[in-house]
């Protein structure tokens, strides 16, 4: 598992030892970071690659019609991680909203609400504390972001363009999240959404 490398230690790794990778006679599952899709030294790998986009919530860009398998995933990841006793059916979609289809912004997400359940005294989670997890998120999310990124943001969140290298660094940083359905598309992250009303 070297998802975790730092994009340098990728460049090592995929341009520098790459036929060690593929040497093996044996299936060897390898994962690697989102932006190493767009980088020229990937291209070797070829056929062998499968990504792992984020899990679609709605039927087609632009769309707003639900995709419920989609969503039907997210809350089965949801009742496999927690009893359902112990969080609203609001605040059940709301993560599901917040997380964007991306299995580990779900993940935080809810880790951030129990959290804020417990300061408050309770076991159940309610919607609120689903914002607020998403507002701390969002806080360290935004630092990150220079005045070029609020433009692209607001470009993409208009026109939904497919991604290339301009994009990358906004799709490794989870500013923005790619989906396909026959085609490839990018929506921002529901995340910093709000962000780009400033």
């Amino acid at each position: 598992n070297i998802d975790k490398a730092s994009k340098e230690q990728h460049e090592v790794i995929f341009e520098k030892n790459f036929e060690g990778l593929v040497r093996p006679s044996c299936t060897v599952v390898y994962t690697f970071s989102y932006w190493l899709a767009y980088n020229d030294s990937a291209k070797q790998i070829g056929d062998q690659a499968y990504e792992l986009l984020a899990v679609r919530l709605r039927s087609n860009q632009g769309s707003t019609t639900p995709y419920k398998e989609g969503r039907k995933y997210l809350e089965q990841i949801i009742e496999r991680r927690m009893i359902l006793d112990l969080i609203s059916p609001a605040a059940r979609e709301f993560v599901i909203v917040m997380s964007g289809g991306l299995l580990a912004q779900l993940r935080e997400i809810m880790a951030g609400a129990i959290q804020e359940a417990r300061v408050r005294g309770s076991y159940k989670v309610e919607e609120p504390d689903v914002q607020k997890a998403a507002e701390q998120i969002r806080g360290r999310m935004s630092r990150l972001l220079s005045e070029s990124d609020y433009s692209l943001l607001q470009k993409v969140a208009l026109t939904g363009i497919r991604p290339d290298n301009q994009y990358q660094r906004m799709v490794y940083l989870g500013h923005m999240m790619e989906y396909m359905n026959g085609e490839l598309w990018l929506e921002i992250n529901p995340i910093i959404q709000p962000l780009l009303k400033r």
